[in-house]
């Protein structure tokens, strides 16, 4: 029979160091990924950098800022290896920039997602359904599902 040293576990101070400390780490080898990041972020700079929001576009800008949320803390959970979290909020990040395109594209659709009804009820279905007609409403939503597919494995 084996023995097992219990350790006194981590307080909040403690933790928060572990935490911070793998940021660190993070960063002296992410380097060149955040030339990158940085100009994702700069993107999402400029496309928010609206003084004032119709309101014809108040929902693409809404699931823009959530977009950018879900970015920015997706990365801040990669940088700190808590990967299911960054995943998670990757793709929920990725959902807002497909219903985004596909609002854009039928402003009309505004009112259908703010009710939740069809197709907002089930979107992922009605984009596979679109997807598999080659009638998806912009080009790059092919590649948000595909990097979503991939990142939900």
């Amino acid at each position: 029979m084996t023995e097992i040293i219990a350790r006194t576990p981590l307080n909040i101070l403690e933790f928060l160091s572990h935490e911070e400390h793998q940021v660190l780490v993070s960063m002296l080898k992410m380097r060149e990924e955040f030339e990158t990041l940085n100009r994702m972020d700069g993107l999402f700079a400029a496309a928010m950098g609206w003084k004032t929001v119709h309101t014809d576009d108040l929902v693409v800008f809404q699931l823009l800022t959530f977009a950018h949320y879900h970015y920015l803390f997706a990365v801040a959970c990669l940088m700190r290896c808590h990967l299911a979290e960054a995943f998670a909020s990757a793709r929920a990040a990725i959902d807002a920039a497909l219903i985004a395109a596909y609002i854009i594209k039928d402003r009309a659709a505004q009112e259908a997602y703010a009710n939740r009804e069809r197709p907002f009820d089930n979107f992922a279905r009605h984009l596979g359904h679109l997807r598999a007609q080659g009638k998806l409403p912009h080009p790059l939503m092919e590649k948000l599902i595909s990097h979503h597919k991939q990142i939900s494995r």
